[in-house]
């Protein structure tokens, strides 16, 4: 099975929601960079936070803030200088403040962020880390081993046959599950308040769906049958089905991955009815095993061969 990294913004957003994503990853190249590199990361870092902690009520420590941010901009500068990579600094920069004067919870991509504007000059077969370095704007990477690096690889064109588990459409396009061609992607327009839904994602970002209708969402002790409901800084306790204020936890914390998260890691639970406990922490360097829930490498680092790695997005050849 093949996958892609979505580039600058989008892949840092993915990867700090799962904490152990792939994407998210510190690096020991890249140096310093300059102002201009640094200024562009850490608006970046500013708009990844604010999507995954910020939008949700919840705040890290002062101090795991900080060594976040520090090693973020590590990670960015030596991704602004990877082989093949034609987007500068300033383009980060302006992605990262558009995203960040949208609205939490909004769905679609800022114009500044698509990932069309953004193709590199890496040719169909050579070494990659994510899409933004090839031409065809598609790094075809095996999601089921134990290495960062794929090749660049041809999106599949309009009207051509493709496999959700190994082609990636050109832009603009989706794989049909009933045709099993590229065909055009229709892109929905978020329902405004009155009109019909099924579930909140249908909604523009303020409202949830209510009793089938696009509607404010649900303030802090309200009502969440459904469990998406609430103000998008709260969490539907599914216990109440009451809307609550979240709270972080530590390692080996009780959590539910819906009110109670984990300050790292993803709850180890299956759903928010059950009970789950936060995972432990396994230093760099250290022993891990990819599909165990109990653990978790750091924020910016991810199991590769059996050890939790900060990953280098100047390494792929």
């Amino acid at each position: 099975m093949t996958t892609s990294r979505t580039m600058i913004l989008a892949a840092a957003l993915a990867g700090l929601a799962q904490a152990v994503a792939a994407c998210s990853s510190s690096s020991s190249a890249g140096g310093s960079g300059g102002d201009a590199a640094n200024q562009a990361c850490d608006a970046s870092f500013e708009a990844v936070y604010r999507d995954i902690y910020t939008c949700v009520g919840v705040e890290l420590p002062g101090d795991h803030v900080a060594t976040l941010k520090t090693q973020y901009r590590k990670y960015c500068v030596a991704q602004l200088g990877e082989p093949g990579r034609t987007a500068s600094a300033a383009q980060l920069e302006a992605c990262a403040k558009a995203h960040q004067a949208q609205t939490c919870g909004t769905q679609t991509t800022p114009a500044e962020c698509k990932l069309d504007s953004f193709a590199g000059t890496l040719a169909e077969g050579a070494g990659c880390y994510e899409d933004a370095q090839c031409q065809s704007l598609f790094c075809a990477i095996d999601v089921n081993s134990d290495v960062s690096c794929g090749k660049c690889a041809k999106r599949v064109a309009d009207g051509e046959a493709c496999s959700h588990a190994t082609d990636v459409c050109v832009i603009g396009d989706r794989c049909d599950a009933t045709s099993g061609k590229c065909v055009k992607a229709t892109e929905v327009t978020p329902v405004a308040a009155g009109g019909g839904c099924i579930v909140s994602l249908q909604c523009e970002a303020a409202l949830g769906c209510i009793n089938n209708k696009c509607a404010p969402r649900v303030g802090e002790g309200g009502a969440c049958p459904n469990g998406d409901e609430c103000e998008q800084a709260l969490g539907c306790d599914a216990t109440a089905s009451k809307c609550t204020k979240r709270s972080l936890a530590k390692a080996g914390e009780a959590c539910d991955g819906e009110v109670v998260l984990c300050e790292t890691g993803n709850c180890n639970t299956p759903n928010p009815a059950t009970k789950g406990t936060c995972p432990t922490v396994i230093a760099d360097g250290a022993a891990c095993t990819a599909t165990d829930g109990s653990q978790t490498c750091l924020e910016l680092s991810t199991c590769i061969a059996g050890k939790c790695t900060p990953l280098d997005p100047t390494v792929c050849k």
